[in-house]
Parts: C-alpha cells; structure tokens; sequence
C-alpha cells in the first residue's frame, strides 16, 4: 500500500529491526525511528500502543498521520521509518501534528545533509 511517497513496512522482522538498530528522533507526541534500506522507495510503519486508546482512537491517530504523508514531500529515499505515537498526542489538532511529522521529516533531512 503506498501512503505519500512511502510504501507500507509490514513486514515484523524489518519493524524489529528498525527499532531495534534504527536512529531514534523525539518530538513532544510523537518519535520517529529510521534505518537505511536497500530499496528505491522509503517504506514507513506506525506503532500505536493500546495504552493510548481503543482501536477506534488508534486509527483515527494513524489517518490524521496518514493524511499527513499524503501532504508533504520527502525527499529521502531508502529508509525504513517507524513513526510511534506517545499518549497525550488524543488532544492534538491536525495542524499540530502536521507541525510535528513536518520537524521529525526536517530533522532527519538536516542529519544526512550536514
């Protein structure tokens, strides 16, 4: 499925792998973790706990992200991306996360390019 300019990583061993050896970057609601793949495309997961809500919470969560993706330009390719969300992001508006993917995307720009 591609969401944006991503591909889905549905794939567990490579989510594993990407949390487990991937660059950790931190906002306020949301961290963002990433690992360079051997592909064309970037391919990106999300990881919402159940902490955060019910199912219908979660996913909501993931549309506004999703939608999010669809709006943007990243321009880096072959990465894996996990984006997780923290408990407290429920009270965020759309634009706010919006803000928020936009600085995780600026922040992962700014380290390969300096």
């Amino acid at each position: 499925m591609k969401i944006g300019n991503f591909e889905s990583l549905y794939l567990k061993k490579e989510i594993v792998s990407v949390n487990k050896y991937g660059i950790q970057i931190k906002e306020k609601y949301l961290n963002l973790k990433y690992l360079q793949n051997n592909k064309k495309k970037s391919c990106i997961a999300f990881s919402i706990k159940k902490k955060i809500g019910i199912a219908v919470i979660r996913n909501k969560i993931k549309r506004r992200i999703k939608a999010v993706l669809h709006e943007i330009s990243f321009d880096k390719n072959n990465y894996n991306i996990v984006i997780i969300a923290k408990p407290g992001i429920l009270e965020y508006s759309f634009i706010e996360i919006k803000n928020e993917v936009l600085k995780l995307c600026a922040k992962i720009h700014n380290k390969h390019n300096s």
